[in-house]
């Protein structure tokens, strides 16, 4: 019983392996929409395309596309729109980042930059240089509550419901 049982474990673990795999498959990067090509000659075009990879996810397509000095970006399958990008170096480009947001990130953090921008269900997620997560709702100002990392996921710490010093959740609670 217990090698049947062993067996069946192993069989869905490889499975929910396999499925997760599926959904991940890399591309010609000459394939990816036109806004997409257009965003990356505007914001990186001095940097080298390692690949990409088409992300079929349940609910939507995202392309991720992974750059040579390790900068990463997202866009939405359907309309090619960047949806979010990682940088390993240097800051996220002034111009993706509404005037509002910059402007609360300069007075409230003025030693960091902005190293990554996600958005989310009710705006958007940035990453600062100083490891500060904040995000901002689609007007421009600092949501209250948790702070998800993505749209369906939120950190470990504010998953479980804990007080986490990454996130903001009052003007009060900002540190610089």
């Amino acid at each position: 019983v217990m090698k049947r049982f062993s067996f069946f474990v192993a069989v869905a673990l490889f499975a929910t392996t396999l499925t997760a795999t599926a959904q991940l498959q890399t591309i010609d990067a000459k394939k990816l929409p036109v806004a997409t090509h257009e965003f990356i000659h505007k914001y990186f075009a001095q940097t080298q395309i390692n690949h990409v990879e088409l992300d079929k996810g349940a609910h939507a397509e995202h392309y991720i596309v992974y750059f040579a000095n390790g900068d990463k970006a997202t866009f939405d399958g359907t309309s090619g729109r960047c949806t979010g990008m990682d940088l390993a170096m240097g800051s996220v480009p002034d111009a993706l980042i509404p005037d509002k947001v910059r402007s609360y990130i300069s007075s409230h953090y003025p030693s960091s930059h902005v190293i990554s921008i996600a958005t989310i269900e009710n705006g958007s997620r940035l990453m600062l240089s100083n490891g500060t997560a904040l995000c901002f709702d689609r007007d421009g100002s600092v949501m209250r509550g948790d702070c998800p990392t993505t749209k369906h996921e939120k950190c470990d710490a504010c998953a479980a419901g804990k007080p986490c010093s990454k996130h903001v959740t009052t003007d009060k609670s900002v540190k610089q």
